[in-house]
């Protein structure tokens, strides 16, 4: 009894996936598509100078270090994210 709508969501999910990989194919400026069968290449950034660097970061509460010898380089048109503990440390 749950084979047929079972297929039936499994097709649909397909079908949704692969029109999102066209547009995305079509749309999407870092990828270029080639017509006529050739390979899809994507286009590498040139600029390899980071918009900002940070070497041996420390940052300090009161006596209390908190980050200690951290670096990053953030080029342009990148995302970084920086995580870590939260909360209260014991004393």
């Amino acid at each position: 009894m749950a084979v047929f709508p079972g297929a039936a969501i499994f097709l649909i999910v397909l079908a949704f996936n692969l029109v999102g990989d066209g547009l995305r194919d079509v749309l999407d400026p870092k990828q270029r598509t080639m017509i006529e069968g050739q390979e899809q290449t994507v286009t590498q950034q040139t600029t390899t100078d980071p918009v900002l660097c940070a070497r041996d970061l420390q940052v300090r509460i009161g006596k209390h270090e908190i980050v200690r010898g951290v670096g990053f380089d953030v080029h342009r048109e990148q995302t970084l994210g920086i995580v870590g503990e939260s909360g209260r440390a014991n004393r």
